[in-house]
């Protein structure tokens, strides 16, 4: 009868019962969630945003972000996609009216700034009187995208500042541009002078550009670091501006 042969395999460690439980000590506990302050997260945010600003691409921010907030998937992909980002999910949680959140009006006016921006593009292609006509009054609605840019700058950036983000100088400098870019396009269109659709797509991309910075980066800091009473406060501020986009208040 031949003999089985045995597998050499690695002796097995052995592995010792915890005394109080009796039972198997987790083997992972070096990779138990780490959690951060409002700090660390403003930083890691606001290091991102620099890698984005810098060409670093969607798929390798996602999945450096991911790699600091692994449960919040499902929060960047509704930032990404959505009008309506969960602030609360990705860096705290908050008992304020979401109806009376700022920040999620500012998240509204960028889902329905990306909104008005494929209608933009896709009207840019035309050809007949028609396309034309909606391209004319696409962009008089996009004029308006001063009041968003108003209230970020005049509101928002000065708590940017306290909470340490940098360059905000530069954001402003790269709103400025697009303002101008949008009211340059605007009087052309208006001329019948032809849609350039390169530069109608360059503009669209630094819009998309700033939405990203401020959903993915600026809103959350805010979001993680200010008051209730803040909010508040900040709301009353912004309804005596005015809102781009949207409907408010709501009845």
């Amino acid at each position: 009868m031949a003999e089985k042969k045995k597998l050499m395999l690695s002796s097995p460690k052995k592995v010792l019962l915890d005394p109080k439980t009796h039972t198997v000590p987790s083997l992972k506990k070096e990779e138990e969630k780490k959690t951060y302050t409002k700090e660390e997260k403003a930083a890691i945010l606001e290091r991102l945003s620099q890698e984005a600003k810098a060409g670093k691409s969607a798929e390798e921010l996602k999945e450096e972000f991911l790699s600091y907030f692994p449960e919040e998937e499902d929060a960047w992909e509704k930032s990404s996609k959505a009008s309506l980002p969960s602030f609360q999910e990705i860096v705290s949680s908050s008992s304020y009216d979401e109806e009376e959140n700022p920040l999620i009006l500012m998240a509204e006016e960028n889902g329905a700034l990306r909104a008005l921006s494929k209608n933009i593009l896709l009207d840019s292609k035309g050809e007949d009187e028609v396309a034309k006509k909606m391209l004319r009054d696409e962009f008089g609605r996009l004029s308006f995208l001063s009041l968003h840019y108003r209230k970020k700058e005049e509101i928002l950036f000065p708590y940017l500042k306290k909470f340490g983000i940098e360059d905000l100088a530069e954001r402003k400098k790269k709103d400025e541009e697009n303002l101008s870019k949008i009211q340059e396009l605007k009087r052309r269109i208006e001329k019948e002078e032809g849609a350039p659709i390169p530069e109608i797509r360059l503009l669209l991309d630094s819009l998309e550009s700033v939405i990203v910075d401020e959903n993915h980066f600026l809103l959350p800091v805010l979001d993680g670091n200010l008051s209730e009473e803040e909010l508040s406060e900040i709301k009353k501020e912004m309804d005596t501006i005015g809102y781009f986009l949207i409907r408010y208040p709501k009845k």
